[in-house]
């Protein structure tokens, strides 16, 4: 299913992450490393206030299990953020040659009001990262599942850097605008004649 574009509405801008300018890429990797170490350092203070928790067990294996399905079930959020407004979303893994492969979600041919498409282009940060603060509270305070959960938070916040530097970009744009997300970018379409 996907959601049509008015018919009266034209492409106005064509924006790719892969095509930024070479100081911004380095701005978002710094970024992702000192948010991925404040989240894990807020998540870790958080747990530790909110309960008697007074050490924190790892497990090595539990904790790269975990890594690894932190980063599916974020493209996950998204594509149930998708169908949420009525797009059918399609999973995809592309090699990349800067950072490797890439497993994403993206709705092509589907075109959303500027307001849905920050919606689930910031659903992972919001609704994820709290369910996973709520449940290192509330299911297993103190286990090396805890530390799993901690250390998902902020690879979720981590992974969120790109999330955050489109919804940035997408901002700039009238919340009348209509927008196709192509997995690693956007295509954004006004109203012809504005």
């Amino acid at each position: 299913m996907a959601k049509p574009l008015p018919s009266d509405y034209v492409e106005v801008a064509r924006w790719m992450l892969g095509q930024t300018p070479v100081r911004t890429a380095i701005a978002i990797a710094g970024l992702t490393l000192v948010l991925f170490l404040a989240a894990l350092f807020v998540a870790i203070a958080f747990v530790a206030m909110t309960t008697d928790m007074r050490e924190l067990d790892t497990s090595f294996p539990m904790m790269v299990v975990g890594l690894v399905l932190i980063l599916a079930i974020h493209e996950l959020t998204h594509a149930l953020a998708f169908r949420a407004f009525g797009v059918r979303p399609r999973f995809r893994i592309r090699r990349r040659a800067k950072i490797g492969t890439v497993f994403y979600v993206s709705a092509p041919g589907s075109y959303l009001r500027r307001d849905e498409y920050l919606a689930v282009g910031l659903a992972p940060l919001v609704l994820l990262t709290l369910i996973l603060l709520s449940a290192a509270v509330l299911i297993a305070v103190g286990s090396a599942f805890t530390a799993t959960l901690l250390a998902a938070v902020a690879l979720n916040v981590a992974a969120a850097v790109d999330d955050m530097f489109i919804a940035y970009e997408v901002l700039s744009y009238p919340g009348e605008t209509y927008f196709e997300d192509t997995g690693y970018g956007f295509i954004a379409y006004a109203r012809a004649g504005t």
